[in-house]
């Protein structure tokens, strides 16, 4: 009972100081909580959380991961951070308490660490890049598949080869390039065009006045997830709807679009053709058309380069420290057409299995289950 930290609490500083006199017989640690209601409820904590370790453990754990971290204290709330740091270091023997770097150093606070937390969208090159960054040692990246390996040279960043994927993986805040090593008449690689993919799919792009709508839309539904009473939450659930009916200009209305900022953890997949003919650049994304005839100033022999780069204006809500950006290139091919009918295209280049190697991957899929 000595060693155990009691918390207490009153209606008021009078009853405080009484209680605290009686507890202090038996247990001369206490902690007094700033309410009756803050007490109860760290003591339901922790005694919850005490139940589901030994329940499904047999035992409770010494190292503690706080989420929601970052918030420079132990907890959103100034009085929840205060009873979560009596606790935290009362049960715990160390405590990660921040997030999105991996290195501590040997003064860091041993209840007040910092991690990394991977994705598992991650291709390896993503951790092992953030690793390097943090500690600034040097790593060595994962190449992947030896197939290949030869018709690439990666200047810039980590590229792996993982079955028919290159995947490219940026430095942090940077760029990552790699250029094909070949020996065909392939024409200039410069970067001819840019758009956004929304604008060449044809999707809404919304405006700034509907997107402050959606949030505080979203804003009021969430008080009400979380309101004290029902009466309060029928209130937030009113003013969510009321500002759903009201009107907001779109960008075809002449309003100002809201392009300024991307998640750069918004996973898209498309289907890309760049078509070179004569003198001219054709680009489709989905079979939507990009650009058409697009004239070349330079037709010279000159290279294919495949990049990725990461964007200062986008963001993260899940991790705000990661600044590694992955492009993946799926099945990759090179084609020529030396004449007018697709039937006379000729296959330069293809980080696709073909010939025996394509049977033997899809017998190694069928026999571990993965899709071939």
């Amino acid at each position: 009972m000595a060693e155990v930290t009691k918390i207490v609490s009153g209606c008021d500083e009078e009853t405080l100081d009484a209680v605290a006199s009686v507890y202090q017989l038996a247990a001369p640690s206490l902690f007094r909580a700033s309410s009756i209601k803050m007490a109860e409820a760290a003591k339901l904590v922790e005694n919850a959380q005490r139940d589901v370790y030994e329940d499904k453990l047999g035992y409770v754990l010494s190292v503690y991961v706080l989420m929601h971290a970052n918030t420079g204290r132990f907890g959103n709330n100034r009085e929840v951070s205060d009873t979560n740091e009596r606790w935290i270091c009362d049960l715990f023997a160390m405590n990660f308490n921040r997030e999105g770097y991996c290195f501590n150093q040997r003064n860091s606070s041993i209840y007040d660490l910092t991690r990394m937390q991977p994705q598992p969208y991650w291709p390896v090159n993503h951790l092992l890049m953030r690793i390097k960054y943090d500690i600034n040692q040097p790593i060595t990246f994962e190449k992947g598949e030896k197939r290949h390996q030869e018709d690439w040279e990666n200047t810039k960043g980590a590229a792996e080869i993982k079955e028919e994927k290159y995947i490219l993986t940026t430095l942090p805040e940077g760029e990552v390039l790699s250029r094909l090593n070949s020996k065909k008449d392939f024409r200039d690689a410069r970067e001819l065009y840019r758009e956004k993919i929304a604008v060449i799919l044809g999707q809404k792009i919304p405006s700034k006045e509907e997107m402050k709508r959606e949030a505080e839309v979203t804003e009021n539904e969430a008080f009400a997830r979380y309101a004290d009473s029902p009466a309060e939450a029928k209130e937030y659930l009113a003013r969510a709807e009321y500002r759903k009916q009201q009107p907001a200009a779109s960008v075809e209305d002449g309003a100002e679009p809201d392009t300024e900022m991307t998640s750069f953890h918004e996973r898209s997949s498309h289907d890309i053709d760049i078509a070179f003919k004569d003198d001219a650049l054709t680009v489709t994304v989905d079979g939507k058309p990009a650009v058409e005839d697009l004239s070349l100033g330079n037709t010279q022999r000159g290279g294919i380069l495949l990049g990725a780069d990461w964007k200062s204006d986008a963001w993260s809500q899940r991790n705000l420290a990661d600044d590694v950006y992955d492009g993946v290139f799926d099945k990759f091919t090179v084609l020529s057409n030396p004449g007018k009918d697709e039937k006379d295209e000729k296959v330069l280049f293809t980080m696709q299995y073909t010939g025996l190697e394509h049977y033997e991957h899809r017998a190694k899929a069928k026999k571990s289950g993965r899709p071939s």
